[in-house]
């Protein structure tokens, strides 16, 4: 094969490379997601559990904030929706727990901050649709 014709079928590969990429990242399949469905129960629910329901469950509902069953979750509190499927960047849930430490707004006030692994298993979940299965938590 020629000089002229190797370099001319590199140059075709690379640009088909730069496509697909290109097209797997304005339809949503891009690496981000993973392939792998978030099961709310197994994955998120013990995030919630850990982190967020001292404060925002049947006893306390800060902001009238309820993270112990899947209507409360997605009904929000006195601050709107902190849930909105598909949108983990317009999802509050995901927002105020991957703020700074001294952001007024960091969520959780107390305990240890969420990890990056965390965050990022809360966003994918949401963009997945945000589905608890047949989870409905606590009355």
């Amino acid at each position: 094969m020629s000089r002229f014709l190797l370099r001319r079928s590199l140059l075709l590969v690379a640009l088909l490379a730069v496509a697909l990429l290109v097209t797997a990242a304005s339809t949503g399949t891009a690496a981000s997601t993973g392939g792998d469905t978030v099961s709310f129960e197994e994955e998120i629910w013990p995030i919630l559990e850990a982190s967020c329901t001292e404060c925002h469950d049947n006893r306390s509902a800060f902001s009238n904030l309820r993270l112990d069953n899947a209507e409360g979750i997605m009904t929000g509190g006195d601050l709107g929706k902190v849930v909105v499927p598909g949108e983990p960047d317009n999802s509050p849930l995901v927002l105020r727990v991957a703020l700074p430490e001294d952001d007024l707004d960091f969520m959780p006030i107390e305990g240890e901050p969420l990890t990056d692994e965390q965050i990022d298993l809360m966003r994918k979940w949401i963009e997945q649709g945000a589905d608890f299965g047949g989870w409905t938590g606590s009355g």
